[in-house]
């Protein structure tokens, strides 16, 4: 390490830890509950639907943008 830099911490294995957790949670479909998502009006849900169900946002053209200037 170099001379000018100073630990404060080790938190590697804790982060590898949490990750593996998490993966884990993921897998065995564990994570996400309930309790930890969003829902959504199937009104609002119908909406989006439509709209993106739009001929013109379908179209090449749609996604074609102009670079920033």
């Amino acid at each position: 390490m170099a001379k000018f830099v100073k630990q404060y911490a080790d938190i590697h294995d804790q982060m590898v830890a949490g990750m593996d957790r998490y993966v884990a949670e993921v897998r065995s479909r564990h994570f996400p509950e309930a309790e930890h998502v969003y829902g959504v009006e199937p009104v609002e849900l119908a909406e989006l639907k439509r709209y993106l169900d739009q001929e013109s946002l379908t179209s090449a053209k749609a996604w074609d943008w102009e670079p920033l200037s």
